[in-house]
C-alpha cells in the first residue's frame, strides 16, 4: 500500500553524525533577511587553490588540531569559532570578504543550503539528516518500521491478560539488573524478545519476529530543501544534595512542518511468507501474536489472502493513532500544568489534537520506545507498580524541556517536575526559534493512506 506521510511540525531523522563548523558556512541573506547555511565540499574548494595556499591549508589544521588537543572545554569552545574556511581565506590567505562569500556561496564547492530558522549563536556543530548520496533528504524505511513496532508492542501488551504482562516486567527487570552498563539499550530489546517472538524458545537470541511479516520502503525526497532549527533542552541533574539545570542547545538538519503529501513510502504485509509459515506446526504462538496485534486469529490472516495486506496495514496504522493520541493527552496535561490553557505550548497541542482522527504520530528524533512508552503503558493500572519500578531502574534523569528564557522560580520548577514533568522522560524536545522562544514540538506527523 502507498502511503502519503504529512509533516505536522519539523521532523529529525538523523544519521548519529555532526557537521562540523570546518563544513559549513553561514551567512546573512539579505534577500530573504534571514541567514543561510552552505554545506561544503572541502576537497573541491581546498583542490581549486594554489598549491602554495593548499600547503598553508594544511598547516592551519595541524595547528588547529595541536590547540584542541592541548586546551580545556573552555579554550576548545572559543577554538572552534575561528575553525572555519571563511577564517581561513580572510586570516591567511588575505582573500577580501566579498570574493570568500562568493567562494563559499555558490559554485561546486557547495554540496546544498538549508535556512537557518533559529538563533545560531555559539552553536559549532550542527545534527545532520539522513541523505542520499546526491543530497536529497532521506527518510529511511525503518524509521517508520520502528514507529510501527514501538505501537504495536504498546498495543500487544495492553491486550495481554495481566499476569503475563507481570511476568514479562518482572523478567526484564531479572536481566537488566545483570547487566547494568546496558541497561537502557536492553529494557526494549528484552521486552521486544518477549513481545513479538514467535518461536516459543526463550533462550534461542535469533528469535522469529511478527514484525517480519511487514515491510516499509524508503522515501527520497528530492528538491526539499531542509531547515537550520535550534532543539531545546533542560536537563536536570543532582550533584551531592543539589539540583541544578543544565541548558543544551544544538542545531538540527531538519525537514520543515506543513509538508502535504511529500513523503511517500510503500507499507506491505508479506502474506505470502506469512501463508507458509502459519502452516508450519513449530509457529505455535504465531496465532496468539496475532491476535494481541491485530485483533484476529493467523488462520482468519491466511482466510482473508491478498486482502491481509490492506487489513494489516490499516491495522498498524490504527495501533499508531492510538499510542500517538495517548502521548499527545500526556503532553498536553504537561504544557497545561507547566504553562497554562492560554500559552503558544498548549495551543501547539491543542492543533495537533485535532488531527488525531488521522491516526498522528510521532517519529524520528526522542520519538523511541522509552519516550513513547514510559507512563503510556502506567495506565494499565493493574501493572502501574511494575512499570514504575522497572523505569525507575533504568532512567536515572528526569529532563525537563523548557528554554531558560520560559523558565519560572526554581520552587515552582521543583513541584511541577515532582507532579508532572517525570510522566516523559525523554519525550520532550522543542524547536525554538531566534529569541529562545518555543516554536513546536518536533516529530508530529500525518498518514494519509493512498490506495483503498
Amino acid at each position: 500500500m502507498r502511503v502519503g506521510i504529512e509533516t505536522m511540525t519539523p521532523v529529525h531523522i538523523g544519521t548519529g553524525n555532526q557537521h562540523d563548523t570546518l563544513y559549513y558556512h553561514i551567512e546573512n541573506n539579505i534577500e530573504t533577511g534571514g541567514y543561510t547555511c552552505y554545506f561544503l565540499d572541502i576537497q573541491k574548494i581546498v583542490g581549486a587553490l594554489s598549491a602554495l595556499n593548499q600547503q598553508a591549508f594544511s598547516q592551519w589544521v595541524d595547528e588547529a588540531a595541536i590547540e584542541f588537543s592541548q586546551s580545556d572545554n573552555k579554550n576548545v569552545s572559543n577554538a572552534r569559532k575561528k575553525f572555519t574556511l571563511a577564517s581561513f581565506m580572510k586570516d591567511r590567505l588575505g582573500i577580501p570578504e566579498i570574493e570568500c562569500s562568493k567562494l563559499l556561496t555558490s559554485g561546486e564547492g557547495v554540496r546544498y543550503s538549508a535556512p537557518v530558522k533559529s538563533e545560531q549563536g555559539n552553536r559549532y556543530l550542527i545534527v545532520e539528516h539522513v541523505r542520499t548520496p546526491d543530497h536529497n533528504l532521506f527518510i529511511p524505511g525503518s524509521s517508520l518500521k520502528g514507529a510501527i513496532r514501538t505501537a504495536l508492542g504498546f498495543r500487544m501488551i495492553g491486550n495481554m491478560e495481566q499476569g503475563r504482562r507481570s511476568i514479562i516486567l518482572k523478567s526484564v527487570m531479572s536481566r537488566i539488573s545483570e547487566e547494568y552498563p546496558n541497561r537502557i539499550g536492553r529494557a526494549e530489546e528484552l521486552i521486544d524478545e518477549q513481545v513479538f517472538n514467535c518461536s516459543g524458545e526463550k533462550g534461542y537470541r535469533q528469535y522469529f519476529d511478527l514484525m517480519k511479516f511487514i515491510s516499509v520502503s524508503d522515501s527520497f525526497l528530492k528538491e526539499l530543501t531542509p531547515c537550520i532549527y535550534q532543539v531545546s533542552t533542560i536537563t536536570e541533574n543532582k550533584r551531592g544534595s543539589s539540583t541544578y539545570n543544565v541548558q543544551n542547545l544544538n542545531l538540527f538538519e531538519m525537514i520543515d512542518g506543513g509538508l502535504k503529501g511529500k513523503l511517500l513510502f510503500h507499507v506491505n504485509f508479506n502474506y505470502e511468507q506469512f501463508r507458509a509459515v502459519a502452516g508450519k506446526g513449530e509457529w505455535q504462538l504465531l496465532d496468539e501474536k496475532c491476535r494481541l496485534a491485530f485483533g484476529v486469529s493467523a488462520k482468519e490472516l491466511v482466510e482473508m489472502k491478498a486482502e491481509a495486506d490492506v487489513f494489516v496495514v490499516k491495522q498498524c496504522f490504527d495501533a499508531l493513532g492510538e499510542l500517538g493520541a495517548m502521548v499527545l493527552r500526556h503532553d498536553m496535561k504537561w504544557a497545561e500544568q507547566r504553562f497554562g490553557t492560554m500559552d503558544p505550548v498548549f495551543k501547539m497541542f491543542k492543533g495537533i489534537e485535532k488531527e488525531i482522527p488521522a491516526m498522528t504520530f510521532k517519529i524520528g528524533y526522542a520519538s523511541g520506545f522509552h519516550a513513547m512508552t514510559y507512563y503510556c503503558l502506567r495506565e494499565y493500572r493493574e501493572t502501574e507498580h511494575d512499570f514504575h519500578g522497572l523505569y525507575k531502574e533504568i532512567i536515572r534523569k528526569q529532563k525537563l524541556d523548557v528554554p531558560i528564557s520560559r523558565r519560572r522560580s526554581v520552587a515552582e520548577d521543583r513541584e511541577v517536575m515532582d507532579s508532572t514533568v517525570s510522566m516523559f522522560p525523554s519525550s520532550r524536545r522543542f524547536v525554538t526559534g531566534v529569541k529562545n522562544e518555543l516554536i513546536s514540538p518536533i516529530g508530529w506527523v500525518k498518514p494519509v493512506i493512498l490506495d483503498k
